[in-house]
């Protein structure tokens, strides 16, 4: 079964700071921790109830629970599967220029992480 993304069971979105949120929300208590990446996931019958899930730039990307119908429950959606398949999909290994710095700024500790995961991974390739 697939649910598009507009099928009334659903409302989810997926935003970095920095950026506009499609979404515009008040977050309720508790409020979700300081992160790079939020996303939000709310069955239509709860709505504007919703799940948050937070991460930054060096947590692995999440599993998150997408509701169907309430009949059919919930699938998961792996957002790192679903990355890594829309990157080879779309061939940005031979179209973004990886020794550029990226199109918007880390902040200065995650820049350093970054660049040292970068080396880590160069000499082991």
């Amino acid at each position: 079964m697939s649910l598009s993304a507009h099928h009334p069971a659903a409302c989810w979105a997926v935003c970095s700071t920095g950026l506009p949120v499609p979404l515009r929300t008040t977050f309720g208590r508790p409020k979700p921790p300081a992160a790079d990446y939020y996303a939000l996931v709310s069955r239509a019958d709860r709505f504007p109830k919703a799940g948050v899930w937070a991460w930054t730039v060096r947590d692995p990307l999440p599993v998150l629970p997408v509701p169907l119908k309430p009949a059919d429950g919930e699938v998961l959606l792996d957002l790192r599967l679903a990355l890594d398949r829309a990157f080879e999909d779309a061939g940005y290994e031979t179209r973004i220029d990886y020794a550029a710095p990226p199109g918007y700024g880390l902040r200065r500790a995650d820049a350093a992480w970054a660049t040292e995961l970068l080396a880590t991974r160069k000499e082991g390739a």
